[in-house]
């Protein structure tokens, strides 16, 4: 979840009534801590969102009533991405030679070029409620003062143009 984004977790009670209390959890150092409570609707459906603070695991807390016993089942667990803003161009130089392998650069070919990080550094890139996870192949870009080229494909998939502020977690 990015830093500042809601979070969802929904489901199902067991049996299925409505009006079961649902209380999602989150574990901290201090032990298991209430984030958020809801009732359960119809057909024991829960909907829970909320802003989540830090990384953690989290668990779903039932209460009992006359027909079914309380009960706690893992959630998962969530963690939270601080994105800032990058310059970015595109790049379709479709053939050419990467710095990061000794390949070339392919039409369906996910990846960024930067001049610092490490190849194969896995960036998340975020732009226009889209978001991509794509792998440092190249260096660059050597225009102006942009941080990433993005591939044709990275650029496809997040519906990035020309140039642009895109964020940027890594």
């Amino acid at each position: 979840v990015a830093r500042g984004d809601r979070a969802l977790v929904r489901g199902q009670v067991q049996p299925r009534r409505a009006g079961r209390l649902v209380v999602l959890e989150r574990h901290t150092a201090h032990g298991w801590r209430a984030v958020v409570r809801t009732r359960s609707g119809h057909k024991g459906a829960f909907r829970l969102s909320w802003r989540p603070s830090g990384a953690g695991k989290l668990r779903i807390v039932t209460g009992g009533d006359a027909v079914a016993a309380g009960t706690s089942r893992s959630a998962g667990r969530v963690s939270v991405i601080r994105f800032r803003g990058a310059l970015a161009s595109r790049y379709d130089d479709y053939g050419g030679p990467l710095a990061c392998s000794n390949g070339t650069l392919g039409y369906s070919q996910l990846g960024v070029a930067n001049k610092s990080l490490p190849c194969g550094t896995k960036v998340t890139i975020r732009y226009h409620g889209r978001t991509v996870v794509a792998p440092v192949i190249d260096r660059g870009p050597y225009v102006g003062n942009r941080e990433f080229d993005l591939t044709g494909a990275t650029a496809r998939a997040l519906g990035f143009n020309g140039v642009g502020t895109i964020q940027v977690a890594y």
